[in-house]
Formats: C-alpha cells, sequence, structure tokens
C-alpha cells in the first residue's frame, strides 16, 4: 500500500513540475503500450468480433479508421483506435488512465493468442 501511495505522489510531482508522466514498468497500464502493437498485422474482423461494434467508423481514401471506447468506473475512458486497410490492422493508438484499461487489455491478450 505504501509503495502505491509513493508512486501517485511521485506520478503527481512529476506530472505538475515536468509537465509529463513517465509510467514505471510494472504500471497495469504499462501492458496495453506491449500489446497494442502485436495488433498490426491482424485481421480486422477479428478485432470486430473480439471487441464487438466499434463507436465510430470513419473513411479517409481506403483506410477505414474506427475507435472503440470503454469507460473505466471514477477514471475516465479507455480507448483504442484502428486503421484498417484491405481487412488487416495497419496503425493502433490507445489512450487511457494510468491503472490500466483492463476489458481492453484481456480481449487483446484473447486476440493475440488466437490469431
Amino acid at each position: 500500500m505504501q509503495n502505491t501511495i509513493r508512486l501517485l505522489v511521485g506520478v503527481l510531482l512529476t506530472a505538475s513540475v515536468t509537465g509529463c508522466v513517465a509510467i514505471p514498468d510494472h504500471a497495469p497500464g504499462k501492458q496495453l503500450i506491449h500489446l497494442v502493437p502485436s495488433l498490426i498485422g491482424k485481421d480486422s474482423g477479428a478485432l470486430v468480433e473480439s471487441l464487438g461494434q466499434p463507436h465510430d467508423e470513419v473513411w479517409v481514401n481506403d483506410t477505414k479508421h474506427v475507435t472503440w471506447r470503454y469507460l473505466q468506473l471514477f477514471l475516465g475512458e479507455c480507448r483504442l483506435s484502428t486503421a484498417n486497410k484491405g481487412g488487416r490492422v495497419v496503425g493502433v493508438h490507445w489512450s487511457g488512465p494510468l491503472t490500466g484499461c483492463h476489458y481492453l487489455e484481456s480481449k487483446i491478450k484473447k486476440l493475440s493468442l488466437n490469431n
């Protein structure tokens, strides 16, 4: 518990002084940084199958950009956006709270194992 409080105080102090935050390697949110790039090259249909229908879909030239949003209780929103071309994921971006996006993380882990 003390480690968590120290970590939180350190993050808040760093953010207030520098304007940016470095996520430590053991933080829950750090796992998505490593998981999300594994989606590149995956079948975009499998991603829809795993995560459900996206909340937004926009076509730019011949690339479809889709976004999924998941509310984290009291912590904000987790968001995953992908660029899809020819049925494959060609680009990804995620955002969310420092505590991680556990639902999104579990869905991506399952997809990585099955695809």
